[in-house]
């Protein structure tokens, strides 16, 4: 099944490679944990933290915090795809071009997603019929059984929209990840399942951890070590979410997407009859 394949393969990758994750995951944490210093976001509130700062640190400290939040939305793609092709991944190289690569990928995503939105909204009409003019409690059952596959449905394409674009390089290949994901559905909300399980299950284990040290402690260390713990599991399920996609849009394209688009194929029975 191309959702267990692609997300074992993601993560055998991620295993074998840490050039793919590491350097986005590091920045996730640093930017997270600089948050939590400054007071900004749950993480500070969960350490019952409350600093008095300027304004003139505050805002330099939100921006750098925030611009540290680019790369990791190109970077992993962008790694796997060098693997793939075989070419060494540089990180400081990669860093640099993850930078604008990164802020494209946001302006981009800003159209995916209300695409993405209107998808959803016509996905779950069925749902939202049921909910409101079936009675209860047969409307909860029935708006359930409708949504779910949507939602899950949603979430796999979603997941795929972003790699695509940076995979080939296309503005058009996140748009045609639709198409492709709708010819295979079950696959695609198979594998939003899996991915939606994997990603909660990091999530929810930084949960637990920042729990923890909530109980135990409070103030300035206590909303560092939240911080970093955020960061760091977020970011990693921010680069576990984005290989798999890559993964899964390959297999569903049925192409071999690293090929560059300016490269040639040359037909063998042509070159035979030279």
């Amino acid at each position: 099944m191309y959702a267990f394949e692609s997300m074992g393969n993601a993560l055998k990758a991620m295993a074998e490679d840490r050039k793919i994750w590491r350097i986005p995951v590091l920045l996730m944490g640093i930017s997270t944990a600089l948050m939590a210093i400054i007071g900004i976001g749950d993480d500070a509130g969960m350490a019952n933290y409350n600093p008095d700062l300027s304004w003139g640190l505050v805002i330099p400290l939100v921006l750098i915090a925030l611009a540290l939040r680019i790369p990791p939305f190109y970077y992993p793609t962008r790694a796997y795809k060098l693997k793939h092709l075989g070419k060494p991944i540089i990180e400081s190289e990669l860093l640099m071009e993850s930078f604008i690569g990164g802020l494209k990928v946001i302006l981009i995503s800003i159209v995916y997603g209300l695409l993405a939105w209107f998808i959803a909204l016509v996905l779950l009409i069925p749902a939202i019929i049921f909910y409101f003019l079936v009675p209860k409690p047969a409307a909860y059952v029935l708006a359930g059984a409708t949504a779910i596959p949507a939602v899950l449905f949603i979430i796999g394409t979603v997941a795929m929209m972003i790699p695509a674009y940076i995979w080939s390089d296309d503005f058009s290949a996140g748009i045609d990840v639709i198409s492709l994901a709708w010819e295979e559905k079950k696959e695609t909300m198979l594998f939003g399942l899996v991915l939606l399980v994997a990603v909660v299950g990091l999530i929810g284990a930084a949960g637990g951890i920042m729990l923890v040290i909530s109980w135990a402690s409070s103030g300035l260390i206590a909303a560092l070590l939240i911080g970093i713990i955020d960061g760091l599991l977020t970011g990693l399920a921010n680069a576990l979410a984005n290989v798999s996609g890559a993964e899964m849009f390959v297999r569903i394209s049925g192409r071999p997407m690293w090929r560059k688009k300016d490269e040639v194929e040359v037909d063998p029975d042509w070159l035979a009859s030279l």
